[in-house]
C-alpha cells in the first residue's frame, strides 16, 4: 500500500506490482504483508515541476515508473481536467526475454473515509476500461477531515486482450495476482476482508523491454467544483472549464489516455523552460523550483459559470485557490503574492483569473471596508462574503502582513 499523507491524517492507497518469470515484486507501496512479494530495490529519484521519475531494479529487469502531472495553464481543457498520469517501463538486464505481468490498484480511501460507503463499477470505451467509485453519503461542495465528500474517482487504463479486473481487499488482490498473475484476478476465489482496492493486471508476454510504456491515469473528479459568492446578497456555481467541451466521462477517458504521449512532450518541454533559467542560479534553487511548481498550480481550479440560458459562459473565466498548507482559505492575498512569481513566469493571464473573483467581490457594494479583502473566506470550496473590517493596510506590522499593498502590487503586475 501507498500511503501519501496529503493531508494528514489521511492515507490515500495506490499500489503496483509486476510479475517476473512468476516472481513478484512491489514498485508502489509495500504490498508485501503476508503475501511473499518482493520490494524491487530503489536506485534512483529524479523530481522536476511536472513529473516524478523512480527507478527500480529487480532480478532480471530493470523498472521505470514515471507519475506526470500535467502543467498547461495556456490550455484552459487540459489545465481543468483533475486527471494525473502513471507509466511503468520494463527492460531486461540481462539481455533474455521474461515473461511479465503488470498490476495496479488505488483505494476507496482516496474517496471516503470508510469503504463502506462506496459505489463503485466498472466501464469500457471502446479503447479504455475504468472503475468509478463515489461517497454515497458524500454531501456536495464540503469536507471531512480535510477530505473532499463530493468526489467521483477514476482509475483507467487501455483495454488489451490478456488483462483482468477486480473489486477487492488489499490482501486478497495481491495474493491472487502473485500466484495467479491477471488470471488470478478472474477466479471465484475469495479471501476475508472488505472491497477496499480496485484493481487491473496486465498479461503482456515475453519480453525484453516494453515497447511502450503502460500507462494507467486516475481521475478526481468535481463538478461543481465551487459555490462563489459575487457579493453578500448572490452566488453562482462554478464549474471545471473542460465541462464546456467533454459532457460524458467516457470520452474524457478517452481523451486523456490517448493524449499522454503528446503530455509528455509538453511535460518535458515545459520542464526545460522552468529548470534551465532556475539551474543558472543554483542546482539546489532548481530543486526548489522543482517541489513547488505543482504544488503551487496544483492548489488551483480553473472556473466557469453558466449563463442564463444554462448554457456555457466560456467568458467568464474564474480561478480560485485553496489554501492548502494549514487552512480552508480562498484565494488568500498573502499566499497569491507569495505564488504570483511562479504564475507570471508560467503564464500570466493564469494570475488574472486568480485575481479575478477578488477584485469583483471589493469592486461590489457589499465591500465597504477601507482596506483591500484579505480572501473570499475559509470554507474552501465555498467563498463567503467576510466583510469585517481590519487594518492591514500598506506598511507592515509586527507578525502583519501589508495586504493592502500586496494586492495592489499584485495588480500592478
Amino acid at each position: 500500500m501507498e500511503s501519501s499523507p496529503l493531508a494528514a491524517p489521511n492515507l490515500r492507497t495506490w499500489s503496483g506490482l509486476v510479475r517476473i518469470d512468476n516472481v513478484t515484486w512491489s514498485w508502489l507501496g509495500g504490498a508485501n504483508d503476508g503475501t511473499n512479494i518482493n520490494n524491487a530495490t530503489l536506485m534512483s529519484t529524479k523530481v522536476t515541476p511536472t513529473r516524478t521519475v523512480f527507478v527500480y531494479q529487480t532480478e532480471k529487469m530493470d523498472l521505470a515508473v514515471t507519475f506526470l502531472s500535467p502543467i498547461e495553464p495556456s490550455d484552459p481543457v487540459r489545465q481543468s481536467l483533475p486527471f494525473t498520469y502513471v507509466a511503468f517501463e520494463a527492460n531486461s538486464t540481462d539481455g533474455k526475454a521474461h515473461d511479465v505481468q503488470i498490476y495496479s490498484d488505488v483505494g476507496a480511501d482516496w474517496i471516503a473515509q470508510s469503504p463502506f460507503a462506496c459505489s463503485y463499477s466498472w466501464k469500457e470505451t471502446e479503447d479504455n476500461v475504468f472503475c468509478t467509485s463515489t461517497d454515497r453519503s458524500g454531501a456536495p461542495l464540503a469536507e471531512s477531515a480535510n477530505q473532499a465528500t463530493d468526489i467521483t474517482l477514476y482509475y483507467a487504463t487501455h483495454k488489451i486482450s490478456n488483462m483482468a479486473t477486480r473489486f477487492g481487499s488489499e490482501k486478497e488482490c495481491y495474493l491472487l495476482f502473485s500466484e495467479s498473475g491477471p488470471p488470478g484476478l478472474s477466479t471465484n476465489k475469495t479471501i476475508p476482508g472488505h472491497v477496499n482496492v480496485f484493481s487491473m493486471a496486465y498479461d503482456v508476454g515475453s519480453i525484453t523491454t516494453t515497447s511502450s510504456p503502460i500507462v494507467w491515469t486516475l481521475g478526481i473528479v468535481r463538478n461543481p467544483v465551487l459555490s462563489y459568492y459575487i457579493d453578500s446578497r448572490q452566488s453562482q456555481l462554478r464549474y471545471p472549464y473542460y465541462a464546456s467541451q467533454y459532457t460524458k466521462i467516457g470520452d474524457i477517458i478517452d481523451f486523456v489516455l490517448s493524449d499522454f504521449p503528446s503530455a509528455l512532450n509538453r511535460a518535458i518541454a515545459f520542464d526545460n523552460k522552468v529548470l534551465v533559467p532556475a539551474s543558472a542560479i543554483s542546482t539546489k534553487y532548481a530543486d526548489l523550483v522543482s517541489l513547488s511548481v505543482r504544488q503551487t498550480i496544483g492548489s488551483t481550479e480553473l472556473t466557469i459559470s453558466k449563463s442564463a440560458d444554462g448554457g456555457w459562459n466560456i467568458s467568464d473565466v474564474k480561478a480560485f485557490m485553496k489554501d492548502v498548507g494549514t487552512s480552508r482559505r480562498v484565494n488568500p492575498v498573502e499566499v497569491l503574492y507569495a505564488s504570483f512569481p511562479c504564475f507570471l513566469f508560467v503564464d500570466p493571464s493564469y494570475g488574472g483569473k486568480l485575481l479575478a473573483p477578488l477584485l469583483e467581490f471589493q469592486g461590489s457594494a457589499s465591500w465597504t471596508q477601507a482596506y483591500s479583502v484579505r480572501d473570499l473566506g475559509n470554507n474552501y470550496p465555498n467563498t463567503t462574503a467576510i466583510l469585517e473590517a481590519h487594518n492591514q493596510g500598506v506598511e507592515r506590522e509586527y507578525l502583519r502582513s501589508p495586504l493592502t499593498s500586496e494586492l495592489l502590487n499584485l495588480v500592478i503586475w
